[in-house]
Parts: C-alpha cells; sequence; structure tokens
C-alpha cells in the first residue's frame, strides 16, 4: 500500500473517535453546560439515549471519564438544573443485550481494593467489581469510600477555554485535587 492511502486510514479512524466534549458559552451570563459529542462509533454515543431509554431526563449529556484502561465503563453526566454536580453512571458491557435499567446505573460510590479492582456501590442497590477501575482512584486509598456526588464538581476556572471536572480526595486539606478532566 502506498503511503498516501495508509495515511488517509489513520486519519479517518481518528475521526471516527474523536469527541468534542462541551460547547461553551461566549457571554460572561452563567449558562448551563452542554456537553455533546461528535463522531460515529464512539463509546458515549449512545449513554444519554439510555438515560432518556430508562426514564431519566435533564441531562445536557455525557463524557466517558479518563484513566480506564478498557473499553468505557464509567461516564459522567451533567443536568440542565444543576450544571455543577456531576452524575457517575457505570455502563455493563457484558450486558448490552439486556433491558436498559439492567445496562446502565447510577454510581452511588467506589472503593479502591487493588491495582487491579475496585467495588461500585450502584443505585440500584447492587454492588458489583469494577475490573478495570480508573488509575485515579488509587488517590483516594484502599479501602476509602469515593463518593461522586460529594468528591466531584464541574467548574469553568476564570480564563480557561474547557470546563472541568474536579475530583478530590477526602480530607485533603489544601493540597491539589487528586484528578482532574477537561470536558
Amino acid at each position: 500500500m502506498s503511503f498516501l492511502i495508509k495515511t488517509l486510514q489513520g486519519f479517518s479512524g481518528l475521526g471516527v473517535i474523536s469527541i468534542i466534549p462541551l460547547s461553551l458559552a461566549s457571554d460572561k451570563k452563567e449558562q448551563p453546560i452542554r456537553i455533546f459529542r461528535t463522531g460515529g462509533g464512539t463509546q458515549n454515543q449512545n449513554i444519554k439515549k439510555l438515560l432518556e431509554e430508562k426514564g431519566e431526563t435533564g441531562y445536557d449529556g455525557c463524557v466517558a471519564l479518563g484513566g480506564l484502561r478498557a473499553n468505557a465503563v464509567l461516564f459522567v453526566c451533567a443536568k440542565t438544573e444543576t450544571p455543577n454536580k456531576p452524575v457517575f453512571y457505570h455502563y455493563d458491557w457484558s450486558l448490552r443485550n439486556s433491558d436498559t435499567k439492567e445496562r446502565l446505573n447510577k454510581v452511588k460510590s467506589l472503593t479502591h481494593k487493588y491495582s487491579y479492582s475496585a467495588q461500585m456501590q450502584l443505585d440500584n442497590g447492587t454492588s458489583k467489581n469494577l475490573l478495570t477501575p480508573p488509575h485515579w482512584l488509587s488517590k483516594w486509598g484502599s479501602d476509602k469510600e469515593f463518593l461522586p456526588d460529594q468528591h466531584c464538581e464541574i467548574s469553568k476556572p476564570q480564563g480557561a477555554g474547557n470546563y472541568k471536572l474536579i475530583c478530590k480526595v477526602p480530607d485533603n486539606g489544601s493540597q491539589p485535587p487528586a484528578w482532574e478532566q477537561d470536558l
């Protein structure tokens, strides 16, 4: 194959997986956060649609959480009425032929167990092992409970172009946040 054909194939593959997770407000008034994605084939392409099927509405959009070593299974979503409070969801890829209510569940808490495992408490009352936990979860320490609704927020630092998801370690004092992701 010629160099030109190989190069074009590479760019077309990258274009399919690229995402634009956040649109920005141009005026200085506080605007609701608008999170969206583009490009077919992204893993978070149908998360908002699945939430609506489940009866959970009011979300501007969802973005896959960074730091995962396999298919994205954790997503952060923003609601119109509480734009600064992120909601985490777990998508179980092994149940993709099952009912939506079984595949997608709100995450109440995460507890880091080992470098290769974390325990999730889901909103439906069940707990699941997360076999590919995000690398940043280890900063919470073993057996410490991470509560997304208490430890994380979405904000836009002054002068910054992007919104950020900021998750702070409990009892961290004035140290910098444990983890940030541009949205």
